[in-house]
Formats: structure tokens, sequence, C-alpha cells
């Protein structure tokens, strides 16, 4: 029967239509490998096949990365081609940078894998990634509340429970979502763990190994138009105290001892998506703030940091304990438009963007011995972790130009950097002549040719890219 046959005197047939929603697709592959950058990318039905307990779980398997620290998430950090530092490894929750300015502390990764719609790692350094990421880039991509909808679906939950039986751990976690109507979407999550110590194999229990946390994630999105999604979220976490390495090194965390960690980190990000077709305007942006406190709290015989060797000494020259605690502050800014453009065969991607950091924080260390205080940590100012502002900010150029089977695909970023010293450390910086502001301008280009091999699914790529420590407070 045609479109215009009609059946009676007033009805007309109209043909088929079809209509499906990306957004319930999922990619049968589990790791994606783009032929022109070092890339490993991890979807939603990867994540949950994986089943992990935490975002280190899913990622330790990849080629290239690996996992140090201690036996808690808080403690452990990512390393890529054995680059481990925060300053050399930069991970980022939907664009907004993670981490901070800690000596030989974990990643600061707190969210629960269950949230995540996708892992992107990026071995070495990248012109959009950020500056300094020498070792490559760890970005994560939450859930919306469209992907855990069922198609019909209007509003759903989720609960989890989990058990770990050789510490007792206990994992409770209950997300609600929905889409009230065709512009809102809402998800709520949070989820409790708490346990005993760990048991070792002799039966023994490992001391200070139990924990208590509890996070919670928010998020808001706001479909304006088929082509504008503004997104608000928020993700809490709290844990602590439980045992932490004092060094999260490569070569063996705890070098230095053990500390009782407590933390407490809050992430607020609003980002925006502007795709609409046919237009040389595709817009994706971030705001984002983050405030973490940590406390670490050394104690005699367990730390070898701030506190006694040896409870033997004399009760007026002994340190019995050390508290350091720790604030930071980070906002992130970014805005990337990319272009997309054919003349003739030629095809190709023009991305331009701008991105800008402001990291602060400050410590304060307060000993059992009063003496000790006044002469060494005077008001709590500790000269070895001094306090301190790092503001950068980027402009950023990249063109991936394919034609035929060759992607040629240049790039570079500009950096502006202020490092500046703060507190106690800025004022005997200036009485002793020397400079307490460090300020410097840093171009990075980079190149990468790649050839795909006609009928097959090889490729031949060749990459360059400058790239260059950020100096840190310290220095």
């Amino acid at each position: 029967m045609n479109a215009d046959e009609t059946i009676g005197d007033d009805t007309t047939v109209l043909p088929e239509v079809e209509v499906t929603d990306e957004r319930d697709l999922q990619r049968p592959v589990e790791i994606e490998l783009p032929p022109d950058r070092p890339v490993t990318v991890i979807n939603a039905a990867a994540i949950a096949r994986r089943q992990a307990s935490t975002i280190f779980d899913i990622l330790k398997d990849i080629p290239g990365v690996a996992v140090d620290g201690g036996p808690r998430a808080s403690g452990m950090k990512f390393n890529l081609r054995g680059f481990s530092d925060n300053e050399d490894v930069l991970f980022k929750v939907d664009g907004a940078v993670k981490g901070f300015e800690k000596y030989r502390f974990g990643s600061g990764v707190f969210i629960e894998p269950e949230l995540l719609k996708a892992l992107q790692v990026e071995r070495g350094p990248s012109v959009t990634a950020g500056s300094g990421a020498l070792g490559g880039t760890v970005s994560a991509t939450t859930k919306s509340a469209a992907d855990f909808l069922k198609p019909g679906q209007t509003f759903g939950s989720e609960v989890k429970y989990g058990y770990n039986w050789n510490s007792r751990e206990r994992l409770r976690m209950v997300t609600l979502y929905g889409r009230p109507n065709a512009h809102l979407d809402l998800i709520v999550s949070v989820a409790r763990r708490d346990s005993d110590d760990f048991r070792l194999p002799d039966g023994d229990r490992l001391d200070l190994t139990a924990t208590a946390s509890e996070s919670r994630f928010v998020k808001a999105s706001f479909y304006a138009t088929d082509d504008l999604v503004i997104e608000l979220s928020q993700t809490r976490y709290t844990g602590g105290p439980e045992r932490a390495p004092y060094d999260a090194t490569a070569s063996g965390a705890g070098g230095f001892g053990i500390v009782q960690r407590s933390i407490d980190d809050t992430t607020t990000n609003l980002s925006l998506r502007y795709l609409p077709p046919d237009s040389w305007l595709a817009l994706r942006g971030t705001l984002a703030y983050e405030t973490t406190e940590l406390a670490d709290l050394h104690r005699i015989g367990q730390s070898r940091i701030c506190v006694s060797p040896s409870p033997l000494l004399p009760a007026a020259f002994r340190v019995d304990r050390c508290n350091d605690d720790w604030r930071y502050a980070i906002w992130t800014g970014e805005l990337f438009n990319d272009l997309r453009y054919t003349f003739g065969e030629l095809r190709g991607v023009l991305t331009v963007g701008y991105q800008g950091i402001r990291n602060s924080r400050d410590i304060v260390r307060v000993t059992s011995n009063a003496s000790t205080n006044a002469s060494t940590y005077p008001g709590g100012f500790n000269e070895a972790q001094p306090p301190g502002d790092k503001v950068s900010d980027a402009l950023i150029v990249e063109n991936a130009m394919t034609y035929g089977a060759f992607t040629l695909t240049p790039g570079a970023r500009i950096d502006r950097y202020h490092v500046s010293a703060e507190g106690q450390t800025r004022s005997n910086m200036i009485a002793a002549g020397q400079s307490p502001d460090l300020r410097f301008v840093k171009v990075s280009p980079a190149l990468a040719l790649t050839w795909r091999v006609p009928a097959s699914d090889v490729s031949l790529t060749a990459r360059y890219n400058e790239a260059f420590r950020q100096p840190l407070v310290d220095e």
C-alpha cells in the first residue's frame, strides 16, 4: 500500500517511522583504541561487567597503567608509564580537575564505579588534556538518569549491597533517578562503607585498616533545547580515620610509615554541551570548584614523620603525636569548540579551547610537645610543606586533518603560570631577598601522523609532543 492510499473516505495510511535513542545503544567493544593517540576508553557496559569495587580495580589491567599505594582507595594512586605523582598524572571528573599537591599522596579519587558512564586513559602528554601531565590523564564521565532508565520508564531506583569477608566490610548503596519531564533529568545516589581491620594470612588483624566512609552524588541535567544541555552536579566524600601510607610511592608504599587519615572532599561542577547540527559551533565547557580537607594523624611507633623515633625518650623531648591539617581549593574552567569541516576529500576537526586552573593549599601542623611547636612549627607553620597558590591559563589549538588513509594532527598549547608562596613562607622569602612569585609562559607544540592500512584494522602512528613538569608550590 502506498503512503497516499486511503482506507475509507477520511483515513490516510502514513509510512512506518522507526525512532531510536542513542543513549540506550551500548557499543559492543569493551576497549576502544583510537588509532592516532594512545587512549583506552572503557564504556558503561564494560564497567558493569567488571563489577569493580573501586575505580582503581577497573583500570589496573589496562596496558601501561598500574595502581600504587595502600590498602584503601584514599591512599591509592594511578601509575601511567612509570609516572605516579599527582603533578605528573592528571585526573578529571566531568572535566573538573581532581587531586592536589600533597607529598606522595594518593590520587584523591572518591566515586563509586556504578556512577561512571565512561573512563578514558590517555598515556603520555596531550595538548588538550592539560599541562604538565607527563604520565598521562585519567578522565571519568558520570552517568545521568537517562543512562539508567529503560525505554518507557520515567523513574527508577537501584539498590546495591556488598560484603567483604576478610574485613567484614559492608557496602550499602541506593540510587534514585528519573525524568519528570522532557527537559529535566535527575539522579541522587548515596553509598556507605564500614568494615573491621583486614585479616592477615596468620589470622591476626592489620591495625588501623577499618574504615567508615560515605559518598554522595547529585546530578541535574537540563535539556534546554535539542542542541543545548546544561548539567549541575556535586560529588561529596567523607571518610576515616583509616590507615594510609604517608608516601603512596611506586617503590614501596609506607616507606615513611603510616598515618590515620580523615578526608572531606566536595566537588561542584557546572557543564554545558551545545552541539547544533551543521554549525561551526560545537561547544563543551566546564566550571568546577573542589574543596578538600585532609587530616593526617601521626603516632609514635607508626609514622616516621614529625613524631619521635622512640617512646623511650624523656617526656620533655618526646613527640607522641602530630596533627597535619591540609586545606585545598581548586577552580577549573574549560571551554572548547570543535569545528568539523570538509573540503572535497579532506575532512577535519579544528579544536580551539581555553583552560584555567586556580589551585591553593594551606597546612597547619601541631604536635603534642609545646616546645616543639614553638621552636619548629610556630603558629602551625611547616616550612617543609609551605602554603601557596598556583594559577595557570592555557590557549589550545589542534587540527586533525584526514585525507584518504592518512591523518595529520598538528597542535600546540600556550601556558601562562603564576606560582606564589603564601603565609609565613612569603614573609620569609621577602626577608631573605628572594621573590615569592614565579611567572612564566611556555609553548608546547605537538604533531601526529597516522596511516591506516587499507582493508585492515592496522594503523601506524608517529607522534611528537613537548611537555613540561608543573612547578610545585614547594619549589
